[in-house]
C-alpha cells in the first residue's frame, strides 16, 4: 500500500543456511558445481539440500508420525522415511445433525457421547434429561455415528469475518484529513510511523482522538478504516474508552 521511494535494484532470496565445517563445506560446494541440474545457480545455497548425505538429520526420527494420505510419490526426493498412512474410517461415518432430541431417540440404545460448551446450550436444544448421555464440555465440533456409538455436538462453526476491500490507498490520505475506525470513531490522521514489535519492524498508521489519545493501526488492517464524509461542518473526534461509537453503531 505504500510508495517506497528508492528502487530496488537487486533481491536477493537465500533458500537455506547450513551449519557446516570448512571440509564439509568445501566437499559439498564441488558436489554442487559439478551436478548435472539445470538451476539458474548452482551453490550451496540453491542445491546443498540434495548433496548433505549423512550431515542430514531426519526431524521425525522419535516422533510417533503418520501421513494423512498417501505421499509417497511426493516425497521421494526429500530425506524422509517411510512413513504409515492414517487408516480410512471403516466404522464410523460423519453425520449432519439437525433435529437433536429425534436423532437421540431414535438411537437411544447406542453408545452417546453430546459435546456442548455449557449445561445452557443443553438446554436449549430440547435436551433435558441427560442421565444416560456421555456429557463432554468443549468447544470442539465431532458428528459421528457408528452401530453402536453416536457423537454429536452442539456446537457451530463461527462464521469468519470477511474483509473488505479498504476504499483508502495510503498516499492519498494528508496530515489532517478525517477518518473514521470501525471500532473506535472519527478521528484524524498524523502520519505513517515505524514502531518495533517483537524484535519486528512494522509501519502503522497514527490516528489521534479526543484529548489527545492515539491509535496506531497497522498498514495490513488499512480495511478498519474509511474517509470522513463531510456534511459542511468539521466533526467531533470521539473519545477513547468510552465505548460511544459502539452505541451509535448498535443503534
Amino acid at each position: 500500500q505504500r510508495t517506497v521511494g528508492e528502487e530496488c535494484e537487486v533481491l536477493h532470496l537465500v533458500p537455506a543456511f547450513y551449519s557446516l565445517d570448512n571440509d564439509a563445506f568445501e566437499r559439498i560446494s564441488k558436489e554442487v558445481e559439478a551436478s548435472e541440474s539445470d538451476s539458474f545457480v548452482k551453490d550451496i545455497a540453491s542445491l546443498g539440500f540434495w548433496y548433505l548425505d549423512d550431515l542430514a538429520e531426519d526431524f521425525l526420527q522419535e516422533k510417533k508420525s503418520v501421513f494423512i494420505k498417501p505421499m509417497h510419490e511426493l516425497i521421494e526426493e526429500a530425506l524422509i522415511e517411510s512413513l504409515p498412512v492414517i487408516a480410512e474410517p471403516e466404522h464410523h461415518t460423519s453425520l449432519a445433525v439437525t433435529d437433536v432430541p429425534t436423532l437421540l431417540k431414535v438411537h437411544q440404545k447406542k453408545k452417546i457421547t453430546l459435546i456442548a460448551m455449557n449445561e445452557a446450550q443443553i438446554k436449549a436444544a430440547g435436551v433435558y434429561e441427560t442421565d444416560t448421555l456421555h456429557v463432554r464440555h468443549s468447544s470442539i465440533i465431532l458428528n459421528i455415528i457408528s452401530d453402536d456409538e453416536l457423537i454429536i455436538s452442539l456446537n457451530k462453526p463461527t462464521k469468519k469475518k470477511r474483509r473488505r476491500k479498504s476504499s483508502i490507498i495510503l498516499d492519498d490520505l494528508k496530515p489532517g484529513d478525517y477518518v473514521v475506525h470501525e471500532e473506535y470513531g472519527v478521528g484524524v490522521f498524523e502520519k505513517i510511523e515505524q514502531a518495533e514489535i517483537l524484535g519486528g519492524v512494522k509501519d502503522f498508521v497514527t490516528i489521534r482522538y479526543q484529548g489527545d489519545d492515539k491509535v496506531l493501526l497497522p498498514v495490513e488492517n488499512l480495511d478498519s478504516i474509511d474517509r470522513y464524509i463531510a456534511s459542511g461542518t468539521l466533526p467531533t473526534l470521539d473519545r477513547l474508552g468510552m465505548g460511544v461509537f459502539v452505541k451509535i453503531k448498535d443503534k
